[in-house]
């Protein structure tokens, strides 16, 4: 994580919610401090900073950029490493909540968040034939 200071960093602008300076793996915390240059973006400009090869995009869902990663263009890095996780809620209007297809609605979008894999990485890891080790950045 030492080699990330030297690597521009591309991540969501501050307005959005799921914002923190602080990568997570397991139980070891990475702060993304003042020393860290740091692109802010949409997803959009994110995508778009990544594909141009201007850092290294820390808030990039891989299925966001599922053809670049199939075809090459972009390699995940860091793996395993992601944001705190974000709080998820969800709701209906009050005068809905009794209904039973809206309480079924609600149980699949809650059981599918809480059962996404924790590790997104991983998955694509083993779509890409590569390696589940960690993906060193190369050198500036």
């Amino acid at each position: 994580m030492g080699d990330l200071i030297n690597h521009p960093i591309i991540m969501r602008d501050t307005a959005n919610e799921s914002f923190s300076q602080i990568l997570q793996c397991e139980f070891c915390n990475y702060e993304i401090g003042p020393e860290h240059k740091i692109l802010y973006g949409d997803s959009d400009a994110c995508k778009k900073l990544l594909i141009e090869g201007k850092g290294v995009a820390i808030d990039m869902n891989p299925n966001f950029i599922a053809e670049e990663l199939l075809d090459g263009t972009v390699q995940p890095v860091l793996p395993g490493w992601h944001r705190k996780p974000w709080p998820l809620h969800i709701c209906c209007r009050k005068s809905s909540s009794k209904d039973p297809i809206i309480r079924e609605a609600m149980g699949i979008i809650r059981y599918l968040a809480l059962h996404q894999e924790p590790n997104d990485w991983k998955s694509w890891h083993r779509r890409l034939h590569l390696p589940e080790q960690m993906v060193l950045l190369p050198k500036l």
